[in-house]
């Protein structure tokens, strides 16, 4: 799906848009995965490609936020990521919960296509992300 076309119309896609069509309020959450010494970066140059849509998103009548979150190649996440969750207001708990798996999830991905590197073909059966055993929900 693209994005919402009642708030405006865009070929752009962020990654997540939350809206509320009462409070003509709208969120974009962009994510960006890659090394930890670029995230600064990063995070300009997500600021900058979204700069058009937040000002068209204003321009109809809604008022617009983004949330650029950056997350590192070695399970290390930027400070925008906590920031994000105390925006939603997610529970301390939740939060510490959260990042942890981020951080690992993270890890285990890169970990894998670093195992995959002499691989010519990618096969959809790599357990990329697997639960930790006795890990509770």
């Amino acid at each position: 799906k693209g994005f919402p076309q009642h708030i405006t119309n865009t070929p752009q896609r962020p990654d997540i848009v939350v809206f509320s069509d009462t409070l003509k309020i709208v969120y974009l959450i962009e994510l960006t995965c890659g090394d930890e010494s670029n995230f600064e970066s990063q995070r300009a140059r997500k600021e900058t490609r979204y700069q058009q849509l937040l000002a068209d998103i204003s321009a109809a009548g809604w008022t617009a936020q983004l949330f650029t979150v950056e997350v590192g190649c070695r399970g290390l996440y930027h400070h925008t990521l906590p920031h994000l969750f105390n925006f939603f207001n997610i529970p301390r708990q939740r939060k510490k919960k959260a990042l942890n798996e981020v951080a690992v999830i993270a890890l285990r991905c890169s970990y894998t296509i670093w195992l995959s590197r002499d691989n010519r073909i990618w096969s959809s059966n790599y357990e990329l992300v697997k639960r930790p055993e006795g890990s509770a929900d």
